[in-house]
């Protein structure tokens, strides 16, 4: 949604009524699964408009619905059960990785991060014990 807005912020401009009626729209055919509608809708108003900052716009979003054309199934996504947010994605890296690797004054390396993160998974999915059964000198490396 992203994209959409910053589209429709050059076409309606910022915070207008316009904009945000021409956003829900996208928004709408998006969450039922209208991508070729979609593509369709942006190629007419492009080819309908002169302004070049529009044009362009309407060009760099049919362009990013084209090469995310098979990620916007959200209908069938959404039938299978799946989820179509960011958010859960979101909450387990600060919930894995924020919360242990940025603490004040922390640096790591690349393998030390490493190490660390995959000790981490391994107790919030309450497998300790069988990577310990696994790995015995993991802590003496």
């Amino acid at each position: 949604m992203e994209h959409v807005w910053a589209c429709g912020r050059v076409l309606y401009g910022e915070g207008t009524a316009a904009t945000t009626a021409w956003v829900k729209e996208i928004e709408s055919r998006l969450w039922e699964g209208q991508v070729r509608t979609i593509l369709d809708r942006l190629r007419r108003e492009r080819a309908c408009t002169r302004a070049r900052t529009k044009r362009a716009a309407l060009a760099a979003l049919t362009t990013y619905f084209e090469n995310q054309d098979d990620r916007l199934a959200y209908d069938r996504f959404r039938a299978a059960g799946l989820d179509i947010g960011s958010g859960r994605v979101e909450a387990a890296c600060k919930h894995v990785v924020a919360l242990r690797m940025k603490r004040c004054g922390m640096r790591w390396s690349k393998t030390g991060s490493q190490n660390v993160l995959s000790l981490r998974v391994a107790w919030l999915n309450h497998d300790w014990d069988r990577v310990w059964a696994t790995h015995p000198l993991a802590a003496a490396a």
